[in-house]
């Protein structure tokens, strides 16, 4: 299963969340269908933030996500209202304050509306559970035709530096005899010696040929059986990791050029509907000394960025490390802080 968490933390009448949350549905729904994978809507509701006790501006909130994830088009299994803990600080949906002698529960403002979602046909609560487990609307029991043949490596894991002899193992779907593994260095490819016993392979990458393979940031350990490839992945040969120097942040030299190395190290965090793109630049004027980081963002809301010039921050921009210091710099060398809302942020 693939899912994805997310909360609004605004709650406008305007409805800025369900544009950027319809977006990521059906981006989840594409991929989960592209490789036969259930999705859910995993967690969400509205933040304490933004949940008013008073002057909301989204009364039918969670009927208008259930409205979202139950269209024709989108296969959501499910989206799920996270729990309240308390009706101070942590709460993510209405609650009730009181009980009235007829029945009638008095409490937060959004309690109607959220009634409304509840008594609607397509939610669940657990009230529900039993009959929908047990009882006459138990789902029927899917049928599963028949897997291709796949298989996955096992061992070394994706991006490991491999510097010395090295045992490479993959696991298969079923016995397949001519399943091998090979190794490539972007130019060559090398088939390693090997064997396949059941579902299991196993091959010695030998110093031999660690030797012909040279230095490459973007190797590959690949699986195949016959003329299918079967999985791949992505590792580091014959480069030493270097040593951290203690008074900079990064230089950006030690991932080679390749971005997926530098996401490894770097995290980002961004607002509701924007985005941002980590990569490495070393375009003459751009960096200093060889790279920089690329930092390719999309900003849907004002004052995304707080600047010390009133000037607009324009993308690409790129970061880079000097004199042991960080900076952001864009084209025209002014610099910029970046708030919370959206910053990339070091692995230590």
């Amino acid at each position: 299963m693939v899912g994805f968490d997310t909360y609004d933390g605004s709650a406008d009448k305007e409805g800025t969340f369900f544009k950027g949350f319809e977006s990521v549905v059906k981006l989840t729904d594409e991929f989960a269908k592209k490789h036969g994978k259930l999705f859910a809507v995993t967690e969400t509701g509205i933040t304490n933030q933004a949940m008013k006790k008073q002057g909301n501006e989204r009364p039918e909130w969670f009927s208008d996500i259930l409205n979202i994830v139950t269209k024709p088009e989108y296969d959501c299994a499910y989206y799920m209202v996270w729990s309240n803990y308390d009706s101070k600080s942590n709460y993510y949906s209405p609650f009730a304050v009181s009980k009235s002698a007829d029945g009638t529960l008095h409490g937060h403002e959004l309690m109607d509306g959220f009634i409304r979602f509840y008594n609607d046909a397509k939610s669940i609560f657990a009230a529900d559970q039993k009959n929908v487990v047990y009882g006459e609307t138990k789902p029927a029991a899917p049928t599963v035709s028949g897997w291709d043949q796949t298989g996955y490596i096992t061992a070394p894991v994706a991006g490991t530096r491999i510097l010395e002899k090295t045992t490479v193992a993959a696991k298969l779907s079923e016995a397949m005899p001519d399943a091998l593994l090979s190794v490539s260095n972007g130019t060559k490819e090398i088939k390693l010696d090997g064997k396949s016993e059941g579902k299991t392979v196993t091959a010695e990458l030998t110093a031999d040929i660690l030797a012909q393979l040279g230095e490459a940031a973007k190797g590959k350990i690949i699986l195949s059986s016959g003329n299918k490839k079967l999985a791949e992945i992505t590792v580091i040969f014959n480069i030493p990791e270097k040593e951290p120097d203690p008074y900079m942040v990064d230089d950006f030299e030690s991932y080679y050029g390749e971005a997926s190395l530098l996401q490894q190290s770097w995290a980002t965090n961004k607002d509701t509907g924007c985005t941002i793109d980590l990569g490495l630049s070393d375009k003459e004027g751009n960096a200093q000394d060889g790279y920089g980081m690329k930092f390719d963002y999309s900003e849907k809301k004002a004052a995304m960025l707080e600047r010390r010039s009133q000037k607009r921050l324009t993308g690409p921009t790129v970061m880079h490390s000097a004199s042991g210091r960080f900076r952001m710099e864009n084209s025209r060398k002014r610099l910029y802080r970046l708030t919370q809302t959206k910053h990339a942020m070091k692995y230590i």
